[in-house]
């Protein structure tokens, strides 16, 4: 006996679609602000993130570059000893 349909199935997978597409839309945010020096607004979009991609490599770049460029150097030094 299957549990459940195709039709739910294809609604899990369009939720799941929309969740990833808006995960890759914040992101690109994220690199939009730092991208023209709007630091405070990266970090803000980086944290509006899964904790998941809060600790990628990318994520913790990306806030470590918008932390360096407001000159906040001790964060950056404990971002990067990750």
């Amino acid at each position: 006996m299957e549990l459940t349909s195709p039709v739910s199935q294809d609604g899990l997978q369009s939720q799941a679609d929309e969740w990833l597409r808006d995960i890759v839309r914040r992101c690109a945010r994220a690199y939009r602000h730092l991208s023209v020096y709007a630091c405070a607004e990266a970090i803000s979009e980086i944290d509006t993130l899964p904790v998941e991609v809060q600790v990628t490599s990318w994520a913790l770049e990306v806030t470590a570059r918008a932390y360096y460029e407001m000159a906040n150097y001790t964060v950056v030094r404990t971002l990067l000893a990750y």
